[in-house]
C-alpha cells in the first residue's frame, strides 16, 4: 500500500513540476516586460518551487528503495538534507534581491511599464496556483505522504504572493513606482518565512528529534494492555521525513511463553498504528522484558 502511495505522490509531483516550468516561463515574460523587482522576487519563488519539486522527486524515488546494509533505516533523509541546502540558498538569493531593492530605491530612477496583458497573465497564474493547492490537498489526504503536506502549505502562500504582485503592478501603472521596492520586500519576507520553515523542519529530522510524545505513547499502551503489560519504557522515536520509527520496551509476566509474548508485541504494534491514524510508521520495534529484569535507561 505504501509503495502505491509513493507512486501516486511521484505522479503528482511530476505533474506539478511541469506546471511550474510553464509558470516560470510566464513569470520570466512578465519580468522582462516590467523590470519589476517585485516580479523578480516572484520569479525566484517559482525557481525555488522547481528545485523543491525536483528534489522531492529524487527523494520519493529514494524513499521507495528498501533499506540496505549501508542504509539500514532507508534513504528518506536525503530529502531533508537537500531541502536544508535549498533553504540556505534561498536566504542568500533573497539577500541579493533585498540589496538590489535598496540600490534601486536610493540610486535608480527606473520606470516600470505595465500593460493589461501582464495583469491578465497574473490572473491566469492565480488560477493555476489554486488548482495546484487543491490537487496537493486531495492527494495528501489520500496518501498521507508528509512531503505533499509540506509542499501544500508552501503553495497555499503562492496565491497571496500573486495577488500582492498584481496589486503592486496595478498601482505602479498609476505612477507609484516606489511600491515596487515595498512589494519586493513583502514577497522576500514571504519567501524567507517559507525557507525558515523548510530549514527548521529539515534540521529537526536530521538531528532525530522525537517524532511523538513519549509519555503519551506509554500511557496509551498501558491504558490498553495493563495488566498484561506491567510497564512500557525506553521509548524512542524519530522520523526520516516520510514516516516514523518507534522503539520501546514492554515489561511482561515472565511466565508467558515465547509465542504469547511475541503475539502480545504484535498486538501493541497494531494498536499504536490504530491510535495514530494520521501517522505513517516505517518500523515499530517492541522489545520484550520479563518483570524483575527491567531495562535501565542510561539517559535518566
Amino acid at each position: 500500500m505504501q509503495s502505491i502511495n509513493f507512486l501516486t505522490a511521484i505522479k503528482v509531483v511530476s505533474s506539478i513540476l511541469i506546471l511550474n516550468i510553464i509558470i516560470l516561463g510566464v513569470k520570466l515574460y512578465v519580468f522582462m516586460s516590467t523590470s519589476s523587482l517585485a516580479v523578480l522576487a516572484y520569479v525566484i519563488d517559482t525557481f525555488i518551487d522547481i528545485m523543491n519539486d525536483a528534489i522531492a522527486l529524487i527523494a520519493l524515488n529514494k524513499a521507495m528503495k528498501p533499506a540496505d546494509t549501508d542504509h539500514p533505516y532507508g534513504h528518506g533523509k536525503y530529502e531533508a538534507l537537500s531541502r536544508l541546502i535549498i533553504s540556505i540558498l534561498v536566504f542568500i538569493t533573497v539577500f541579493e534581491i533585498a540589496t538590489q531593492s535598496v540600490e534601486r530605491l536610493i540610486f535608480s530612477k527606473t520606470f516600470i511599464t505595465v500593460d493589461w496583458n501582464v495583469l491578465q497573465l497574473l490572473l491566469f497564474l492565480l488560477f493555476f496556483y489554486f488548482v495546484i493547492s487543491g490537487v496537493e490537498l486531495y492527494f495528501f489526504r489520500k496518501t498521507r505522504i508528509k512531503l505533499l503536506e509540506a509542499s501544500l502549505w508552501h503553495y497555499i502562500t503562492d496565491p497571496l504572493t500573486t495577488i500582492l504582485v498584481f496589486v503592486s503592478l496595478l498601482l505602479i501603472s498609476q505612477g507609484l513606482y516606489y511600491l515596487d521596492v515595498i512589494a519586493s520586500y513583502m514577497i522576500c519576507a514571504i519567501i524567507i518565512y517559507a525557507a525558515y520553515n523548510i530549514f527548521k523542519e529539515s534540521a529537526l529530522i536530521l538531528v532525530d528529534q522525537a517524532a511523538l510524545d513519549h509519555e503519551e505513547v506509554r500511557n496509551r499502551i498501558l491504558s490498553r494492555f495493563y495488566p498484561q503489560i506491567k510497564d512500557c519504557h525506553a521509548i524512542k522515536t524519530r522520523s526520516d521525513g516520510f514516516g516514523i520509527y518507534l522503539d520501546c520496551h514492554i515489561i511482561i509476566d515472565p511466565n508467558l511463553t515465547v509465542k504469547e509474548a511475541h503475539d502480545l508485541a504484535h498486538q501493541v504494534e497494531r494498536y499504536v498504528k490504530k491510535v495514530y491514524p494520521n501517522k505513517v510508521f516505517r518500523a515499530l520495534t517492541i522489545h520484550i522484558e520479563p518483570v524483575g529484569n527491567e531495562y535501565i535507561d542510561e539517559d535518566k
